[in-house]
C-alpha cells in the first residue's frame, strides 16, 4: 500500500464508530437444537436477525452443495459462505446506522424529500399514478416490491454521502505519492516493458540427421517446414516453437530480448547476431546428452510500448486513491467490529462466530443430504 502521511493518519485515528451493540440470541448456544429459519439468531443494535435473512439468498447454491458434498465439506465450504454473508450483514447494519447518526437535521429533511420524489417515480414508471398498480409491477418486473426497493436507494444514498462527507476528504495523493509508486520495480516493469522476441529451433542428434538438415535448407524449405520433419526431437508439433512460463505460470512464446534463453553460450551468441526472419548456420554443442546439432530461428521482434510517468500520471493517482480508500474502509471496518463487541485478535469469543456455528447447524439440517 502507499504510505500514508501522518495528517492522514491522524485524521483517520479521529474516526469515532458508533454505540453500536450485536450480540447472539440466547437459542444460539444450545447446539442449534430446535433452531429453524425462523429462529433469532442474534440482534444488530437491538434488531433481530433471522436465520432466514442469511440462508434464504443461499438456499439453491447450498441445496447443490448438500447433494454434492460429504458432510465435512459441506460444514467447511458452508461455514466460509455463512462467516462471509454474516459479516456482510452486521457491517451493512452498522455501518448504516453510523451514516445515519451523522445526518444534520437538514439532511434528514433533504433525504425524506429525495425519497418521497423516487417513491412518486416508481409510481409514476410502474404504476401510471397508482402505488397498489405499480408495487405489483416491481414484484412481477424486478422481484423486489417498493418498499424493498426504496430501501435499497435509501441505504445507497446514505452510503454514497458517508463517502463523500468522511473517507472521501481523507483520501490525499501527492505528486512524490505518484512518482515512487511508478518507480517502484514492478510497477515500471508494467510500464517500461522489455521488447520481446520469437524463437524457433530445430535439434538432432546425430551427424546424418544433420547433414538431412542441411540439405532441405539446401533445397529451399521453410524452417518451421523442416522443424516439423521427422528430424527435430524439439517441439516438433509445433514447428520448434520456444516456450517460457510467464510471471503468472502461464505459457508465452513472446521472450524478453535480454534473457539468456541457452545454457550453451553459443546459441545465445548466435541467437544475439540474427535479424528478425534470419536463422543459424549449423551449431555443434555438448550436453550431458552427448553432442547435439540445433538451428535457431529468430522468428520476430517485438517492440512493446512504453508509457512514461506523465502519460500514465491520471491512472497511477486513480490506484493510488482506490488503495487509501480500500486501507481507510479496512480501518474503519475494524473499529466499528471492535466497537460493536467482535475482538477480531481471538482472544475473546466473537459472537458472530456463535451465530456463524448456529446458522452453520441449521444449514446441515436442511440441505445436507444425510440429514
Amino acid at each position: 500500500n502507499p504510505r500514508v502521511s501522518p495528517e492522514l493518519q491522524n485524521e483517520l485515528d479521529r474516526l469515532t464508530p458508533p454505540n453500536v451493540t450485536a450480540t447472539p440470541s440466547a437459542a444460539a448456544g444450545k447446539e442449534g437444537q430446535g433452531l429453524t429459519l425462523n429462529a433469532m439468531i442474534g440482534q444488530v443494535n437491538g434488531r433481530p436477525i433471522y436465520a432466514s435473512d442469511v440462508l434464504d439468498p443461499l438456499k439453491a447454491q447450498f441445496t447443490a452443495m448438500g447433494q454434492q458434498m460429504s458432510l465435512g465439506e459441506f460444514r467447511s465450504m458452508a461455514g466460509k459462505i455463512l462467516a462471509e454473508r454474516l459479516y456482510q450483514i452486521i457491517f451493512d447494519a452498522l455501518f448504516l446506522a453510523e451514516a445515519e447518526r451523522r445526518l444534520t437535521e437538514q439532511q434528514r429533511f433533504q433525504l425524506k424529500v429525495m425519497m418521497h420524489l423516487n417513491r412518486q417515480e416508481l409510481i409514476r414508471k410502474y404504476g401510471a399514478g397508482s402505488e397498489p398498480a405499480a408495487n405489483e409491477e416491481m414484484i412481477k418486473k424486478t422481484g423486489r416490491d417498493m418498499e424493498t426497493t426504496l430501501e435499497s436507494i435509501r441505504q445507497t444514498i446514505l452510503v454514497k454521502r458517508y463517502q463523500e462527507e468522511v473517507i472521501y476528504p481523507k483520501i490525499a495523493v501527492s505528486k512524490r505519492d505518484i512518482e515512487r509508486f511508478y518507480n517502484r520495480p514492478q510497477i515500471y516493469a508494467k510500464y517500461n516493458p522489455k521488447p520481446g522476441r520469437k524463437v524457433r529451433r530445430i535439434m538432432v542428434s546425430s551427424k546424418d540427421h544433420a547433414d538431412k538438415v542441411d540439405e532441405m535448407f539446401a533445397e529451399g524449405k521453410s524452417f518451421i517446414e523442416i522443424a516439423k520433419s521427422e528430424y527435430n526431437r524439439y517441439n516438433r508439433d509445433s514447428g520448434g516453437k520456444m516456450t517460457l512460463l510467464d510471471e503468472n505460470k502461464k505459457e508465452t512464446d513472446i521472450l524478453v530480448a535480454d534473457t539468456k534463453l541457452f545454457e550453451q553460450d553459443v546459441l545465445n551468441e548466435a541467437l544475439a547476431k540474427l535479424k528478425p526472419g534470419e536463422h543459424s548456420p549449423r551449431l555443434e554443442v555438448t550436453t550431458q546428452f552427448g553432442k547435439l546439432y540445433m538451428w535457431i530461428l529468430l522468428e520476430e521482434v517485438i517492440q512493446s510500448e512504453r508509457k512514461s510517468l506523465p502519460e500514465v500520471q491520471l491512472e497511477i493517482e486513480l490506484q493510488i486513491r482506490a488503495l487509501q480508500y480500500t486501507m481507510i474502509e479496512q480501518r474503519y471496518r475494524k473499529k466499528l467490529f471492535e466497537e460493536a463487541g467482535y475482538v477480531v485478535d481471538g482472544s475473546t469469543q466473537n459472537p458472530m462466530e456463535e451465530m456463524a456455528d448456529s446458522l452453520g447447524k441449521i444449514a446441515i439440517g436442511l440441505y445436507h443430504k444425510g440429514q
